[in-house]
């Protein structure tokens, strides 16, 4: 019987402690006027929906779900002050990367390993940083 309580005060103390590691997620709409790289997707232009959930951003195409895929990230600190929804890329020539994710709901923001093609690119020159910011759905 007290090996059974123990086993109770364990549980109920580890699904609290749960409770404080929720991840919080977001749900954006944006418009991208121009075709970028997600990963080692190449997108087209137009209108993504992007989700969060803990370390994972998923994009999709508004008009095509077919086109739905799921990153993995890390998390960076943010410097803006006031918060803002955006999409962050790096663009070398004509072609952009996506890099960062931020929602204005934490400090902190989601950003993408960089792929093969980006760091060849990122030898040759340096990046013009470009945003776009995000509009909630």
């Amino acid at each position: 019987m007290n090996t059974l309580r123990q086993l109770a005060v364990v549980a109920i103390l580890g699904a609290l402690a749960g409770i404080g590691l929720h991840a919080q997620s977001f749900d954006f709409r944006a418009t991208i006027p121009f075709d970028f790289r997600a990963g080692d997707r190449l997108m087209p232009a137009g209108e993504y929906l992007i989700r969060g959930q803990g370390p994972v951003v998923f994009v999709r195409r508004t008009d095509n779900g077919s086109n739905a895929f799921a990153l993995m990230t890390i998390a960076v600190a943010g410097r803006d002050t006031p918060r803002k929804a955006r999409l962050d890329f790096n663009c070398y020539g004509k072609e952009y990367f996506l890099t960062k994710v931020w929602d204005p709901f934490g400090e902190n923001g989601h950003q993408l390993q960089q792929t093969s093609r980006e760091k060849e690119l990122a030898k040759r020159g340096t990046p013009v940083p470009s945003e776009v910011r995000l509009a909630s759905k």
